[in-house]
């Protein structure tokens, strides 16, 4: 990040290329898996690694109910071999 007058520049948001799907928030609230129905925006952050912000709606399978979350997904850097990691939601 630059320094613009002393403070930090906010930083860039881009479209991430591989959004996060629905179906890591299913995991962590232990639910059925969720069917996407939109991405409303996406941004992302690099740091040691990539963090993705995503605000999307989904819905269980077969059903009309959908519900809007924020969700903070992580990326690690390729060479750790590990998978994206659900940092954190919040149902809107």
């Amino acid at each position: 990040m630059t320094r613009e007058g002393g403070r930090r520049a906010a930083p860039r948001s881009c479209p991430p290329a591989n959004p996060p799907s629905p179906p890591q928030i299913s995991a962590k609230l232990g639910g059925p898996p969720l069917k996407l129905v939109a991405i409303t925006s996406a941004g992302r952050q690099v740091v040691a690694g990539t963090n993705y912000a995503v605000t999307l709606t989904a819905a269980p399978p077969n059903s009309t109910a959908a519900k809007a979350f924020d969700a903070v997904v992580f990326q690690p850097l390729p060479h750790t071999g590990q998978p994206l990691q659900l940092t954190s939601y919040t149902e809107k």
